[in-house]
């Protein structure tokens, strides 16, 4: 494990070494700055989805979903088939 991250880190160190080279980043430390951010708007994402997923398995488990055969499938995905053209053909309307 300690191998793949060390891999990892200096596979990055070397991605902002590029970075600051090419003008991406002025310093070294803006380099640093922007990847924490990522990290942190990752971390909210996955906050989100871990809450969607939460969310879908409550409602699982508290019986809070609808059963489809391959019919009532086909029947649910050609009336949003059929509304989407309509709305479509709505906007493109003068």
């Amino acid at each position: 494990m300690n191998r793949v991250l060390n891999h990892r880190l200096n596979h990055q160190d070397r991605h902002n070494a590029r970075s600051v080279q090419a003008g991406t980043f002025s310093p070294a430390d803006e380099a640093l700055r922007e990847a924490v951010e990522l990290l942190e708007q990752r971390k909210t994402e996955l906050q989100g989805i871990r809450g969607l997923v939460k969310e879908g398995l409550d409602d699982l488990d508290s019986g809070n979903y609808e059963d489809f055969t391959d019919e009532s499938l086909r029947e649910l995905f050609d009336g949003i088939e059929s509304r989407g053209r309509q709305r479509l053909t709505a906007e493109r309307r003068p």
